[in-house]
């Protein structure tokens, strides 16, 4: 398993958005054979990118 989450706004963004609701999105690129493969973005206010994620699993039994 991966999971990789990238922060794109900083310190005073997250401050602004404060407890603001979010945007969030998810797309699955591949879900077979044991293997998934999904990216994430979380969007706040003015449209504004705060953080996007990758995750990578391989289940084997």
């Amino acid at each position: 398993m991966s999971l990789n989450v990238y922060f794109h706004a900083g310190a005073a963004a997250l401050a602004e958005q404060g407890s603001a609701p979010m945007l969030g999105a998810a797309q699955c690129h591949v879900y077979e054979s044991g293997y998934f493969d999904q990216h994430g973005e979380l969007w706040g206010r003015d449209e504004r990118l705060l953080a996007t994620t990758h995750q990578i699993v391989w289940y084997r039994e």
